[in-house]
């Protein structure tokens, strides 16, 4: 099995609402001009969510000890939040030691999980997350988020789902301008 996207339906890469520009129009009281309703899109936050199992932990990829998951986060993303919801718990040493990151801090979305039980698994306190010291990471290439088992031999059972709330706008810099 291979890491795969959660979503019920078919949606585009990128979420996009409607929002109010009130522009070269009088919208004051007692005024006369008429209410525009196309005024525009704007990306908007929403959350990523990638499922996978024990089958998709490889040897990590830098050579060092351990196994990872790794979970394509695509380019001009600014991720926010993370979250993991183990739905079967994992089988393996080092189950109840996870460390959830990227390229740049391989804890910075969780440190030390526990994925030997089933149920939301968070990091408030991580650099990344809300109450961390950063607040949030911009993969401007895209990246990848790094589920790491740091034990030598690789889960034998077990499958969750990252949630990550991001805003993905995918335009390269400056195209809007």
């Amino acid at each position: 099995m291979t890491v795969r996207d959660v979503y019920k339906s078919n949606a585009p890469p990128t979420a996009y609402s409607e929002f109010e520009i009130q522009r070269e129009q009088r919208h004051g009281l007692n005024s006369s001009a008429t209410y525009d309703p196309n005024s525009g899109y704007s990306p908007v936050s929403r959350w990523l969510a990638k499922a996978f199992t024990f089958d998709d932990f490889v040897s990590h990829p830098t050579g060092e000890t351990g196994h990872c998951a790794q979970l394509q986060v695509p380019r001009g993303t600014i991720m926010l939040r993370c979250v993991a919801r183990v739905d079967t718990a994992f089988v393996g040493t080092g189950n109840n030691d996870i460390d959830v990151g990227d390229n740049d801090d391989t804890d910075g979305w969780g440190d030390g999980l526990d994925f030997s039980s089933t149920g939301v698994k968070y990091d408030p306190n991580s650099v990344y997350n809300p109450a961390g010291t950063t607040g949030f990471a911009y993969y401007a290439s895209g990246d990848t988020i790094d589920v790491l088992m740091k034990n030598a031999t690789a889960p034998t059972a077990g499958q969750a789902i990252v949630f990550m709330e991001v805003i993905s706008y995918h335009e390269d810099l400056n195209e809007e301008w």
